[in-house]
């Protein structure tokens, strides 16, 4: 259960970081219940500062219709080269930026992040349970239009971080020859993220030459 906050802590900044992949948008959920969803539960605990919500995972990997909604609530998308390793890396990058006192919660079933959360909690960060989606989802029914009109932002954390604005510029860069030439460099790091790994790495080859398989 997430805990009432020091008032140190309910004016910091607290950042979400939401594995997508791993934990999927519940099936006949909106995904545009989530957003303020977690504004709502952090708001009702007495968290009072800056958030940050950022869906982070291989993101080629996820609908792009859900990758849309959520982005136009004005969260933010992240895109790794693996599951387990790119994902903490991209939240240990987030702690280099904003040293305690800072919140942070993770979504995700990735059992080598408790281990990670630990350390973060001993350097001072206050560490924030998730909680269930279904506590809040039928008191935010008059929030399920709550788009924030503005451009997607997103990060491509493959391509040394770049950042970008647009879902259309996202999917776009995804599909780009230079994206694929710096996933092919990763190889075989994300290896374990494709069952068929062989078609996997012929298809990023095509992509790069500006082909189709």
């Amino acid at each position: 259960m997430m805990k009432k906050p020091t008032m140190e802590e309910a004016a910091a900044l607290t950042s979400v970081f939401w594995d997508i992949k791993r934990c999927p948008v519940p099936t006949g959920c909106d995904a545009r219940l989530v957003s303020p969803c977690i504004k709502r539960a952090l708001k009702n605990k007495g968290y009072s500062g800056p958030l940050t919500i950022t869906v982070v995972g291989i993101l080629s990997e996820v609908p792009d219709d859900v990758l849309r909604v959520v982005s136009s609530t004005g969260i933010v998308l992240n895109h790794v080269a693996t599951d387990c390793l790119h994902v903490a890396d991209a939240i240990c990058e987030w702690a280099e930026r904003y040293p305690p006192p800072a919140n942070l919660m993770v979504i995700s079933d990735n059992k080598y992040h408790p281990s990670l959360l630990r350390i973060f909690s001993k350097d001072g960060y206050n560490i924030l349970e998730p909680f269930p989606f279904s506590e809040l989802e039928g008191a935010l029914e008059e929030d399920k239009c709550s788009v924030t009109g503005e451009s997607a932002s997103w990060v491509c954390s493959i391509c040394e971080y770049l950042p970008g604005q647009g879902f259309e510029k996202f999917t776009n860069h995804l599909s780009s020859q230079n994206h694929a030439q710096k996933l092919l460099t990763l190889l075989p790091v994300n290896q374990q993220e494709h069952p068929d790994f062989t078609k996997y790495k012929q298809d990023l080859q095509h992509q790069v030459i500006g082909d189709s398989p």
